[in-house]
Parts: C-alpha cells; structure tokens; sequence
C-alpha cells in the first residue's frame, strides 16, 4: 500500500496548474510528442492529481478516453468534476491497487498508454508500483512514466530525502519520498520487465528547491517504455541528456561483457 496523501494544499494547487500542454516540463512534452497518441487511443494516469494531464492530451492531441486514478480523494472528485467535460474520469484509489478499483468501476484493465508522472517515486517502493503501471499496458501499448536518477547512488529513506506534496509548501504540507535510482539500477529493473524499445527524454539539474536531499544533482527523465512482442534485453534509446546516455551505453556494453 502507498502513502495515503490528504493535504487540501495538493487539490488546490494541482487544480489550476499542469493543465494544459505547455505547463508540462520539456522532457514530458517531448516524451508525449514522440509518443504522438490519436484521439481514440485509451490514456490511464496514474497520480492524476486533479485530472490536468487529462486536459493538456485532450487539447494537444485529442484524446478523450482519459481516466485517472488518485490516491487523495480529494483530489480525485475535483478531478473527475473537471475532466467529465470532454467524457474523461477521474477515480479514487492506490496504483497498487489499480486493477481492482479499475474493474469495480467498470472500467478496462489494459490501455494504450499508462502514463505516471511525478508518482511513483512519491512512494517507497517504486518498482512495485511500475510494475502495476506496467500490467495495465496493452500489448503494443507504451508505458510513460517519470524518474529521479544519479549515476550511482540510491536513495530511498524518507527521513533524509523529502519533498512536500506541493510545490508552493506551507506548514500545512505532508511529506513524500524523494526517491532517486541509480542508472544501474534503473537499467537492471528495465531490463525485468521484458520491454521493448525504452526511449529516454531527460535532463541533468538541482533537485526540487523544496526537496531535502543530500543528493546535489540529479538526472530527470520521462521514459516510453514499449510492451512489444521481443524478450529479453531491451532496446535502449536515450534522447538527452548526453551523460545519461553515455552511463546507459556503457553499462549495457558492461553487462554483455559479463555474459
């Protein structure tokens, strides 16, 4: 089970911002437009806050078969209020839980693209809750999903690497984990999951201002993840930033060797 977040701070921030195309980072706009959904493919977001992702891949490529699942439920009724209007929806519940609060509400079970961004790194165990991401992908489908990396060191403690859940903090915040995966580790994980092609959009910058880390720099990325037929070692494709794919050619290449 995930953290169950409830502070108001979160719905009424996430509720006018990350709305529309343009208020989404660079590495997650490119991400969707590499990714180029059409209107009728089926969207699942998990940690949708208020439902803005919804809006901003409504506006940008057309997609309505938008449907969010959020763990403040707060949140999810806000979010649900807002997307209904172009046929969207919103629900309540945990991304571990996903399949059985996705079929109480008559909803499908497998999408075009799952999409989690800024989620499941909010939470301990990030890669069991990738790994629920990534049973709801149809076969040909695509994960989304956003990640904090260093070059080599984890961190998974949230006693010193936090964040509050908004970006304008305030007393009244909770916290989450900042967590960040080393690119070994990232590599190893991706590799479990019998991916496809994994294409890689990212940056090198400070952490959050309102983190608490003693991580100085991290590397951000959105990667694509596709569910195709092929097992075995994945296609790695990073786009940027240069050090990423630099560390990922390398430790690929060093795994081979080690065959």
């Amino acid at each position: 089970m995930n953290i169950e977040f409830r502070s108001p701070g979160l719905v009424s921030y996430y509720k006018s911002h990350r709305k529309v195309f343009t208020d989404l980072y660079p590495s997650e706009q490119a991400a969707f437009e590499f990714l180029a959904p059409r209107a009728r493919h089926t969207i699942l977001d998990l940690g949708s806050a208020c439902g803005g992702l919804g809006w901003a891949l409504f506006e940008r490529f057309g997609c309505s078969g938008y449907t969010g699942l959020e763990i403040h439920a707060d949140a999810a009724r806000e979010g649900n209020q807002s997307v209904e209007q172009f046929g969207g929806c919103v629900l309540a519940g945990d991304i571990m839980e996903a399949s059985r609060v996705l079929e109480s509400n008559s909803k499908p079970l497998l999408y075009d693209a799952v999409v989690s961004l800024s989620a499941v790194d909010w939470n301990v165990d990030v890669e069991a809750n990738v790994r629920s991401a990534w049973s709801l992908v149809k076969l040909g489908g695509h994960l989304v999903v956003s990640l904090r990396l260093h070059p080599t060191v984890c961190i998974n403690n949230i006693r010193e690497s936090f964040q509050p859940t908004t970006p304008e903090s305030n007393e009244a915040d909770e916290v989450a984990p900042y967590v960040i995966i080393s690119v070994k580790r990232a590599i190893d994980f991706a590799t479990s999951l019998n991916a496809g092609r994994i294409t890689v959009f990212g940056r090198i910058g400070e952490p959050s201002v309102t983190a608490v880390t003693p991580i100085k720099e991290v590397i951000f990325i959105v990667a694509v993840v596709e569910k195709g037929l092929r097992s075995g070692e994945p296609v790695f494709d990073v786009q940027s930033p240069a050090l990423l794919r630099d560390l990922v050619e390398s430790k690929v290449a060093f795994s081979h060797l080690r065959e």
